[in-house]
């Protein structure tokens, strides 16, 4: 399971800095250093979530902001499967 989730997510063109995605048992962990990046890693979740005939809980996942301006408000809305993920301080 774990190959396989790495190698869906694998078509997607990164940068230098790519994004990280850690898994778990059935636990996910996205990290990436955009709110687009994480938007394309989500999207690829949800691409391979749908072919698998899973979802995820938007009501147990969050977004975090860290860094120099992790206090700063994020406008952009995080989107799965038409359900919004909020963003959270802590």
């Amino acid at each position: 399971m774990l190959m396989t989730s790495v190698f869906v997510l694998g078509w997607i063109t990164f940068s230098k800095m790519d994004p990280i995605v850690g898994l778990y048992a059935d636990d996910t962990l996205l990290l990436a250093l955009t709110v687009t990046a994480l938007e394309k890693l989500l999207h690829a979740c949800e691409c391979e979530h749908t072919w698998l005939d899973m979802l995820i809980n938007c009501k147990k996942s969050f977004c975090l902001r860290v860094g120099q301006r992790c206090d700063a408000v994020c406008a952009n809305e995080v989107n799965y499967c038409g359900q919004s993920i909020s963003w959270v301080q802590r």
